[in-house]
């Protein structure tokens, strides 16, 4: 049935529940991270739905579960609190249609910001062993869709995000890194270049993902490979563009990444440019 939503402020449809959701998610080979509400529920709420969902059987909430047409549990892994109003988990452990709420567009210098984030992210893997994106569709997210159905578009932030969780997978090479610096309006000494490797043993490939934010000259990084023998120049991927306030929209995608020639690798010495900026993905592999 449709309730108040009481953090929101709306009316929630639970449309969607916990096993169409886990259904979905265990389809694009994701693993689901709850969240429990400790703002407008409590404890013991938290409890019924970690029972309702990975308790195998014999018990109120576990067995309601098996009465849905799920009898093998979630065995859901990761779980998260928080102390600000959430979502009203109910017994039914329902999931909702939104509202259109915080419905914001992101420019192409977000995505720099986006970019840059996730470089410090990777530079700090010995002790940030889980970063998430919360909002991931139309609430402050990098998947935007229409009210009138249609299909689904990307913001710009969407395509930094999507090359660290493609490409970003291994074990995290800090580089030695000489730049060079420029001033802002409010800080002095800025580094040109931030950048951060990561290799990828199964695979045999290493990503080099690297954001000059140096708004008015192209910046040549020269890398030396010479560690990763017999790896080659797979593509080097750029998002970039003039303006920096341009957004993407529905039927309209402005800001996209394209494959470009920007590098080479001779002797073990990779020479790129860097366009002024821009987000950069450089891949070599065997």
């Amino acid at each position: 049935p449709a309730r108040l939503e009481l953090a929101w402020r709306s009316l929630e449809k639970n449309e969607v529940g916990i096993n169409e959701f886990a259904k979905w998610a265990k389809k694009v080979n994701s693993e689901v991270m709850m969240a429990v509400n400790l703002g407008t529920r409590g404890i013991a709420d938290a409890c019924n739905l970690l029972e309702y969902c990975n308790h195998p059987g014999g018990t109120k909430y576990s067995d309601m579960r098996i009465a849905h047409g799920v009898k093998e549990p979630h065995n859901i892994k990761v779980w998260f609190h928080s102390k600000a109003e959430e979502l009203d988990i109910t017994q039914n452990k329902p999931w909702q249609v939104a509202p259109s709420l915080l419905e914001d567009i992101y420019t192409f210098e977000d995505a720099l910001l986006v970019g840059l984030m996730l470089i410090t992210f990777m530079k700090h893997a010995d002790r940030v062993k889980m970063a998430c994106l919360a909002q991931l569709v139309n609430v402050i997210a990098p998947i935007m869709t229409e009210k009138d159905g249609g299909p689904a578009w990307k913001q710009t932030i969407f395509y930094p995000f999507m090359h660290a969780s493609k490409y970003g997978r291994g074990v995290v090479l800090q580089p030695v890194i000489s730049t060079g610096v420029h001033d802002t309006a409010q800080h002095e000494n800025v580094t040109d270049v931030e950048s951060i490797a990561v290799y990828n043993e199964e695979k045999e490939e290493l990503t080099i993902f690297a954001v000059n934010r140096n708004i008015n000259e192209d910046v040549e990084m020269v890398t030396d490979v010479r560690g990763m023998g017999g790896y080659r120049l797979l593509e080097h991927i750029v998002l970039e563009n003039s303006d920096m306030k341009l957004v993407n929209a529905a039927g309209k995608e402005n800001v996209y990444p394209k494959s470009v020639q920007q590098s080479a690798l001779d002797g073990g010495i990779m020479t790129s440019t860097l366009h002024k900026a821009s987000w950069n993905v450089i891949r070599l592999g065997k």
